[in-house]
Order: C-alpha cells, then sequence, then structure tokens
C-alpha cells in the first residue's frame, strides 16, 4: 500500500491561492492602464472593515515572513499564512508539503474579478461585504475586465517557476475581448485560464461554433480552462430562493471565497454542471478532443450522478448529437474535478468509476481547505489501493497540470 509519504514530491494540487493583503494591491497588481483605473474604483468600494475579511489585521500585514513549520502551514489562513503572496516562499511552502505542481487561483483582486463578472452591482456588495451605495454605477463588464487585467499582470510576474501555475482570469462578456486577453497572457507565460460559469459567453452557448475560436486558442496553446467557485452567482437570477433566515451567511471567518450558507453550498455546482453539459452534449469536446477542463472547489458529489444522467439522455438523442463516444468518456478524457477534503470520494468511486476524474487540493491557504486534506483523503482511498492514490494525489491532475 502506498503511503502519502511514499509520494512527496509527486503530489499535485489543482487549488491553492495568492492572498496579497489588500494594503498593497495599488503597488503588486499594477499594469495596464484599464488595470490601474479599475484598481482606483475598487479602493473605493473596499473599505478596512472588509479588508479584514480576509484574516484578522489583514490591512496591516505588509511582508510575508510568517515561519513555514507545521502548525502555520495548515492552520495559518488568510494573508497571514506563510507563502500567501510571495512566490518564492510559496515554493518553499511546495515542498513542506511535499507537493509537485500547484494551480494558484486569485484570492483578491482577480477573485472580485470573478464575482463582477457575473454579478449586479448589488450582489457584488453582498458577495464582498460591503454597502450597496458604494458599488451603484459600477459598469461592471468594463469594471470587471479591468479587474482581470490587474490581476493578469500581477500573475504573469507571479509566474517564476514551472511548478507554480498562476490562473489567468478571463471576463467572458465579450467574445472578442477575451480572445484578447487570452492571447496576452498565454504569450505572457500564463498556463491556466478561469472562467465564470454562469452567464452565457458573448451571450451564447458555451457549444456555439461562435466559440471555437476561443476553445481552438486554448486547445492549441495547451491552455487548461476551469470554473472555480465564486464564478457561479446569478445563475438563478435571483436571491429570493436564499431569502429565510436559515441561509443568511455565516459570519466570515479569514477569507470566505463565497457567503457560506447551506443554501449556497449545496447549489454552487448547478451552473457549473449546466456549463460542461452544454460543452458534452453540444460537441466541443468531440471538436476539440485535446482541450482541458476543470471544475475547482465545487465539490464532486455531483460529477458521476452528471455522467450518468448524460450517458442516458445522449443515447436517447445519439443520432441528432452525433457525438462518437458516450458523454461519460468525454468527462474521463478531459474534465477533472476537485472534492472538498470532507467527502467521501471512495465511496463516488464505488458508485460510479470515473477514478481518472477525481483530483486533489489544498485550497491553500484557504479556511475551506481544512487543516490536513492530504491525511484526509488518504484515510479514506488508502483501502482503494495503490492505483486509485496514485490518480488521485498525482496522476489525474497532470491533464491540468501539463509540462
Amino acid at each position: 500500500m502506498v503511503t502519502l509519504e511514499q509520494l512527496r514530491g509527486q503530489i499535485n494540487d489543482l487549488d491553492s491561492h495568492e492572498m496579497t493583503p489588500p494594503g498593497l494591491w495599488a503597488e503588486a497588481f499594477r499594469g495596464t492602464p484599464s488595470a490601474d483605473a479599475a484598481l482606483a474604483k475598487l479602493a473605493t468600494v473596499f473599505s478596512d472593515s472588509v479588508q479584514d475579511t480576509f484574516t484578522a489585521d489583514a490591512s496591516t500585514i505588509t511582508e510575508d515572513v510568517t515561519p513555514i513549520n507545521e502548525q502555520n502551514v495548515w492552520k495559518v489562513k488568510g494573508t497571514a499564512a506563510p507563502g500567501s503572496f510571495s512566490p518564492e516562499r510559496r515554493l518553499e511552502v511546495l515542498d513542506y508539503m511535499g507537493i509537485q505542481r500547484q494551480l494558484v487561483f486569485p484570492g483578491g483582486v482577480g477573485l472580485i474579478a470573478i464575482l463582477a463578472s457575473t454579478a449586479t452591482t448589488e450582489t457584488l456588495a453582498y458577495m464582498i461585504g460591503t454597502d450597496p451605495s458604494d458599488t451603484a454605477g459600477l459598469d461592471m463588464p468594463d469594471f470587471a475586465l479591468g479587474l482581470a487585467r490587474a490581476h493578469n499582470d500581477w500573475a504573469m510576474r507571479f509566474a517564476t517557476h514551472d511548478r507554480l501555475r498562476p490562473v489567468g482570469v478571463i471576463t467572458t462578456y465579450r467574445l472578442k475581448d477575451a480572445l484578447a486577453e487570452a492571447e496576452r497572457i498565454i504569450a505572457g507565460g500564463l498556463r491556466a485560464i478561469v472562467i465564470p460559469s454562469s452567464i452565457p459567453p458573448d451571450e451564447k452557448s458555451p457549444a456555439d461554433p461562435a466559440l471555437d475560436p476561443l476553445w481552438r486558442l486554448l486547445e492549441e496553446t495547451d491552455t487548461p480552462v476551469v470554473l472555480h467557485i465564486g464564478g457561479e452567482f446569478q445563475f438563478m437570477h435571483t436571491d429570493v430562493w436564499r431569502a429565510i433566515p436559515q441561509f443568511q451567511r455565516m459570519a466570515p471567518e479569514g477569507l470566505q471565497e463565497v457567503p457560506v450558507d447551506a443554501y449556497t453550498l449545496a447549489t454552487a455546482h448547478l451552473a457549473a454542471e449546466n456549463f460542461l453539459t452544454t460543452m458534452i452534449l453540444g460537441g466541443v469536446f468531440e471538436r476539440f478532443p485535446k482541450l482541458r477542463f476543470g471544475v475547482i472547489e465545487l465539490g464532486a458529489q455531483w460529477i458521476g450522478a452528471m455522467s450518468e444522467n448524460l450517458d442516458h439522455w445522449g443515447n436517447m438523442f445519439k443520432k441528432k448529437l452525433g457525438l462518437s463516444m458516450k458523454p461519460s468518456e468525454y468527462i474521463n478524457r478531459n474534465v477533472r474535478v476537485t472534492p472538498f477534503f470532507f467527502e467521501p470520494v471512495n465511496r463516488y468511486i464505488e458508485r460510479y468509476g470515473l477514478e481518472d476524474v477525481y483530483c486533489f487540493a489544498t485550497d491553500y491557504p484557504h479556511i475551506e481547505g481544512g487543516t490536513s486534506p492530504m491525511q484526509d483523503h488518504a484515510d479514506r482511498l488508502s483501502p482503494l489501493g495503490e492505483t486509485i492514490m496514485r490518480k488521485f494525489f498525482s496522476e489525474n491532475a497532470q491533464l491540468l497540470l501539463p509540462k
């Protein structure tokens, strides 16, 4: 039986975050004129009280200096965690954890860009915990695009080593903007992008041939495209569904990427499931068989049932759809999903198969990653044998971390 110690240095991590303190944003995320303009607007809506939702005393942290040890790596969260915003120290943290490569998602400016790329001004205020009057009057498409560029400028500077893969943010309000920014950041060295899941790209189905230039660019450059928690808001088009006391958000504790309540977490995957369904049944992976696709930090309990559902309807409409494989086979070949540390992935595999789809993630340094995610997953998966352990912790993730 393979152990975590034997896997040290081979483990891949498909979800982590930068956590630059808000007081350093103006300097860290400087870049293009549109990016700097969006940062200036952000500064007017991001108050000191909101800054401290990132971690206690976030506004006073100016250096990444927390010692790298067992207590701090696994239990300190947010901007105070070691390696939260220094690429050199993040590499030391990877060595400490035994991680080979890691995707690094936004934790501040880029996260707000993703939220803004799907939200109204009112829901953006709710999600970042500020007053609705502060966000009134924002041109959301331009604001989101500007913040995405600011994050991407930072990410291209952060990408100092192949083991660290900062993820670029692409807003999809307009295809021409998405293509232009994707081309810019891929040329600048970024090797993965995240897009919102709750809005039709350029007001079209993700499977519309009009979007093929984007999928073609990503396939030809070996650039994975992923959906991540935070990009699903406004999928329901109304917040009335959550308007009861039982679904009110919990008080922040460190950074929470989304409002934490039972309803939000139980439904967060629906936008991604819908997005992926259109891509599979609409033939995107048939047309682009080498396209790499991930669904990150949205749980994994849904992907097995989805594969069964799509196989059923794919077979019912087989002639109309014109697919050469079963939908579950596209999922197995092209898609990777990360479960939360508390999910019984062993039961998912036993029930649905798809052992090539599930991948390990730390969510470092966010509280949603838990304090012992490696051991939590290993305890459940080790009885399934060495092959499953190697796939989950190392091999499956290589689809989204190509060499």
